[in-house]
């Protein structure tokens, strides 16, 4: 008895047009001429959706190429909803989860080949627990709100150094800094270094970095008490 070969069946639409002011979709309507089921809908500026649609809507897995991103993922009326993954021409991609078109939920994203994080978003905006890899391999670890550092936070260098401290706002205010010999260097900022410091650059370009650079030293005033220098 010979082996059956399983044979690939094509699917197969009833394949219907339907025209818009800016756009023409080719593809399964329902009796109420609404876009429903399988189609393609292609706008006149060059942009196009293929996937699922449903009572008019983009609606169920779709791929929209648009002049200024590619989106492939889950929409629900016409919103990105659900996993997706978004690419952009200058190499920046999302993959995760979105919310009514914007990052929501868990997610990944890169910019190129430079830094990257892993993290929980809401409305957008890193907000919660996150990960961030920097272009140097330098890992920020700890929790986001309004897509600024919040709360504990732990950077680790790759010459294994490692740095813990509070954030608010992005800006630091104690910490502690661990060098590969075992040494600890802790310290709290006091109001005048903090508004030496640009509120909108990341603390590990400025504070921790002069740290690195030996820019900024600690002396101690006391048993208890430290204060941290800027070099001349």
């Amino acid at each position: 008895m010979s082996e059956q070969v399983p044979v690939e069946q094509e699917i197969v639409i009833d394949c219907k047009e339907k025209k818009f002011d800016d756009c023409v979709f080719y593809g399964e309507l329902n009796e109420n001429n609404e876009m429903h089921g399988y189609g393609q809908l292609c706008f006149f500026n060059g942009d196009e959706c293929v996937g699922q649609f449903q009572n008019d809507y983009i609606h169920g897995y779709a791929t929209l190429t648009t002049q200024k991103y590619k989106y492939t993922g889950s929409f629900v009326n016409g919103q990105r909803t659900g996993k997706g993954r978004m690419e952009w021409p200058d190499g920046d991609v999302y993959e995760g989860s979105f919310t009514n078109g914007v990052f929501d939920g868990e997610g990944t994203m890169k910019w190129g080949n430079k830094c990257v994080h892993t993290g929980l978003y809401q409305n957008g905006d890193k907000c919660g627990f996150g990960t961030f890899v920097h272009a140097d391999k330098t890992v920020f670890e700890g929790t986001y709100q309004n897509n600024l550092r919040n709360g504990s936070g732990k950077f680790t260098f790759t010459n294994g150094n490692f740095f813990t401290g509070e954030f608010v706002n992005n800006q630091l205010l104690k910490g502690t800094m661990v060098f590969g010999s075992g040494k600890e260097c802790k310290f709290e900022l006091s109001q005048e270094i903090i508004e030496i410091e640009n509120a909108n650059q990341f603390i590990y370009d400025s504070i921790v970095g002069k740290l690195m650079k030996e820019e900024i030293k600690i002396e101690e005033l006391n048993e208890n008490e430290k204060k941290m220098v800027f070099c001349e």
